[in-house]
């Protein structure tokens, strides 16, 4: 089975349920403890005889020895530890095998995926000695810092991805390492398969019909046109679940930020404001969209939710704040600054960029760094956008 491409920057893991999460980690302060969280739907817990049901927005302390398993539709976020989160999707069944830490700082864990999609999350941790794995009908999975999926079908087949890190699977005395864009497919009774790169969907613009509009190229090299306005559509993101294309549109008579399905139906305009935004970026769970906006003077960086409501302002001072994105962890929003015309060229643009700042979702603005270099011979860290 042919996964979505690795979006841009796809963090995969909510940033308030994984903050929330190290949190209640912590309170517990008992070795071989984890905490679970059912995000939606419902969930079940199996310790020995005894089974708990999880309704959505609860919580529930997870020990070695405990099966659980989400429901159709439903979605749970799996705290390991504070360096370790797991988001278990709909219809997924895990055996949580061993968890262990010292205080020192290292941790051992192990899950038995015996069926569904997981998404991994793995923190560097401060002792080299820490492990993290993985294990399916088919293989062995060993997951450094980093993200990773781990797909398991009813047959036990396993399919494992690599968006960030690297992974060491293990089957039929066979050891693969899958580096980030690869993925590799472990029938049960059989060696993983060579690492092969995650064929990508890829959404650009394109002026082909006379003005520019958002076009769709599949896995198999299809194309398709998403956006048929007469206005110019630009910018396209995916959404970390591949579902959605947040984009920007002048169809009201300004620039909107609008979302679809990813094949091109149900586009709503999220903004609905007099004022011009821009470049919108999904946070890594896909449930805040943060852009550019000149609503209230100069370019400034806001964020909303993904449905379009309770906007906010985040950044505030001199010059213009461009460029929102959001970095590897989820948890903060990178966007540059362009403090005056450096060029004298009579225009403010990227060859006027300064320094490079970070902000989390709820305002807080710091500097990270602080540079002046010309556009054409360097490429900004938050530019390099891999489509998938």
């Amino acid at each position: 089975m042919l996964r979505k491409a690795i979006f841009i920057s796809i963090a995969i893991l909510s940033v308030a349920a994984v903050t929330v999460g190290a949190l209640y980690w912590r309170q517990l302060g008992r070795t071989g403890t984890a905490a679970l969280f059912v995000e939606e739907g419902e969930a079940t817990v199996r310790r020995g005889i005894r089974t708990l049901h999880l309704a959505s927005a609860q919580a529930y302390e997870v020990r070695s020895g405990d099966q659980i398993r989400t429901v159709a539709d439903s979605r749970a976020l799996l705290v390991v530890s504070p360096a370790t989160s797991v988001v278990l999707q709909s219809e997924c069944e895990v055996l949580v095998r061993v968890l262990s830490w010292e205080e020192a700082g290292s941790s051992v864990a192990e899950l038995q995926l015996g069926a569904g999609e997981t998404l991994h999350q793995v923190r560097q941790s401060p002792d080299p000695g820490s492990r993290y794995e993985v294990h399916t009908p088919a293989a062995a999975v060993r997951l450094s810092a980093g993200q990773h999926r781990v797909l398991v079908s009813d047959d036990g087949a396993t399919r494992v991805e690599v968006l960030e890190g690297v992974a060491s699977v293990t089957a039929q005395d066979t050891e693969v390492e899958i580096w980030p864009g690869e993925y590799s497919s472990i029938p049960v009774g059989r060696a993983p398969s060579v690492p092969q790169p995650v064929v990508a969907r890829l959404v650009f613009v394109s002026e082909r019909t006379g003005n520019p509009d958002i076009w769709l190229l599949n896995e198999e090299g299809r194309e398709a046109q998403l956006t048929h306005h007469a206005a110019v559509d630009q910018a396209p993101v995916w959404s970390p679940d591949g579902t959605r294309i947040a984009f920007e549109s002048r169809r009201d008579g300004n620039s909107e930020i609008y979302v679809m399905d990813a094949d091109g139906s149900n586009q709503v305009n999220l903004t609905r404001h007099a004022g011009h935004d821009h470049a919108p970026a999904w946070s890594a769970d896909g449930t805040l969209i943060a852009f550019e906006s000149l609503r209230d003077g100069p370019r400034q960086v806001y964020v909303m939710k993904a449905d379009g409501t309770e906007g906010a302002r985040l950044t505030n001072g001199p010059g213009l704040s461009v460029a929102p994105h959001w970095e590897i962890g989820g948890s903060e929003i990178v966007f540059s600054r362009i403090e005056d015309d450096s060029n004298s060229d009579g225009a403010l643009d990227l060859r006027d960029m300064s320094a490079l700042f970070s902000v989390p979702p709820t305002g807080g603005m710091e500097m990270i760094w602080h540079t002046r270099f010309v556009f054409d011979e360097r490429v900004f860290p938050w530019a390099r956008r891999p489509v998938g």
